[in-house]
């Protein structure tokens, strides 16, 4: 692996994990919000959960990214093609929904970061 694709890969990586960790730190927000509304019962147990969910995933992709920027190998391009493809689903899923806002493009950044790294792996330069 190049050092380019090495490092496109971790930045895509530590783009996810910093999400992860942005969508998390309004959890007890939402937790209040959601608590304090006039919702059904099933959704008063079920968006909290799904909130945390969502930050929990970004952060094992995040992770599977670090972990294949640090091992090398033949599975590289593989890994960092499917990152950045179910990034690249979040993001337009999250647009869809939510809209346009911070969190979008993070998501977005490190969709764009594991496709170069992917594209750039096997590359003989940098």
């Amino acid at each position: 692996m190049t050092k380019v694709a090495k490092t496109l890969g971790v930045l895509g990586s530590l783009l996810l994990l910093a999400t992860a960790a942005f969508h998390f730190s309004g959890y007890a927000q939402v937790c209040e919000a959601i608590s304090q509304s006039d919702v059904s019962a099933f959704l008063k147990r079920a968006v909290p959960g799904l909130w945390l969910h969502f930050s929990i995933h970004l952060a094992f992709l995040g992770a599977a990214g670090f972990w294949g920027a640090l091992r090398g190998g033949t599975a590289v391009r593989p890994i960092f093609i499917f990152l950045a493809v179910a990034v690249a689903v979040d993001t337009v899923v999250v647009v869809m929904r939510a809209g346009f806002f911070a969190g979008v493009v993070l998501l977005g950044a490190a969709a764009l970061c594991l496709a170069a790294a992917a594209a750039r792996y096997g590359s003989r330069e940098g």
